[in-house]
């Protein structure tokens, strides 16, 4: 059987690779990625990733439209998400919480953060 994935969602081809080889080398987990919110919203209901690091600004559908679609729906309410984003201040994190965001992880990230956060939300 193969484990379910984690989706990386950003449109910087650099950030995606970053962060699914931190996720490789951390947790030893798969990982599937997508370059905006159309091409995740295919994958999450093909592939139903364990969980989701998505970034807040995408062309093609932006992450806070996607989180909303994503906890609205019954079959993905329940996949975490981790919503990313550089240079925005503290109103961005609070509306990706207010939206059902999991977690919010600024950029440049803290890798040590990001971590403890993934730890805790999958099981």
């Amino acid at each position: 059987m193969t484990p379910q994935p984690i989706l990386v969602v950003d449109d910087d081809e650099f950030i995606r690779e970053i962060l699914c080889a931190f996720v490789d080398e951390s947790f030893g987990i798969p990982t599937c990625n997508a370059t905006n919110g159309e091409e995740a919203l295919a994958i999450i209901h093909d592939v139903r990733p364990l969980l989701i690091i998505m970034d807040v600004r995408m062309p093609k559908r932006g992450g806070f439209e996607v989180l909303t679609e994503l906890k609205a729906a019954e079959a993905t309410r329940t996949i975490p998400v981790v919503m990313m984003s550089a240079g925005i201040g503290p109103q961005t994190r609070r509306e990706a919480l207010a939206l059902g965001a999991d977690a919010y992880s600024p950029k440049p990230f803290d890798f040590e953060v990001l971590e403890a956060m993934i730890r805790a939300l999958i099981p």
